[in-house]
């Protein structure tokens, strides 16, 4: 419980102070075009590796195989080095900040692609925020938290680091996230390691993990 709370005045702590940084519009949206790449680099990653690689990938791996919980996190690590190759060029168009931006300079002004577009990206971001609270609202019981309050809870700080700061409380904060979850991580691996080591067994024709006890 003191941990979460801890967690969540970090994160808010993060958007106050990284708002000395928003002065203009770029600097809120894309944090001005200056974020060092260590960061930058772990803001992608800990996209990908959030709630629903942490929660749902989990517990699909456990149900189905460990290929199977390991499809996400694959196809964003793919997706991401194929995106490598045009993310040069995409930044040398300094007009352009959204992936709206960029198709309205490429395929012209069109009233078919910005209804488009303001139909696809909503729904992406919506789909990609539900999963997170959902996995925060879920992980949140644990700590004897509802999961309606944590839900809502969850929101409040999101809206708070993300209003204040902007790209910036967003980046620092998945940086900071990502390491702790590398962290915690490895940790728990090497407590459950040295007690339980794993062995593999195979069950109806799939490799399954096991604890020896």
């Amino acid at each position: 419980m003191l941990l979460l709370i801890v967690t969540c005045a970090i994160y808010i702590w993060i958007g106050f102070y990284f708002s000395k940084k928003v002065k203009t519009a770029s600097d809120f949206l894309i944090a001005g075009r200056n974020l060092p790449l260590p960061i930058l680099a772990a803001t992608i990653a800990a996209t990908s590796f959030g709630g629903g690689c942490l929660v749902g990938g989990v517990q699909w791996g456990a149900e189905r195989g460990l290929w199977v919980g390991m499809y996400s996190t694959i196809g964003a690590a793919l997706a991401c080095f194929i995106n490598a190759f045009f993310a040069g060029k995409l930044r040398s168009l300094s007009c352009d900040i959204t992936p709206a931006d960029y198709i309205e300079t490429r395929y012209g002004h069109s009233v078919f692609l910005r209804a488009y577009q303001s139909l696809v990206t909503p729904i992406s971001i919506l789909a990609i925020m539900g999963s997170q609270l959902i996995s925060f609202g879920s992980v949140s019981t644990a700590f004897g938290i509802p999961y309606d309050i944590a839900v809502i809870i969850g929101v409040i700080v999101i809206i708070i680091y993300t209003y204040t700061s902007g790209m910036w409380g967003v980046a620092v904060s998945a940086t900071c996230y990502l390491y702790s979850v590398f962290a915690n991580s490895s940790l728990y691996k090497l407590k459950i390691s040295w007690r339980q080591p794993f062995t593999y067994v195979t069950i109806n024709g799939k490799r399954t993990i096991l604890s020896r006890k």
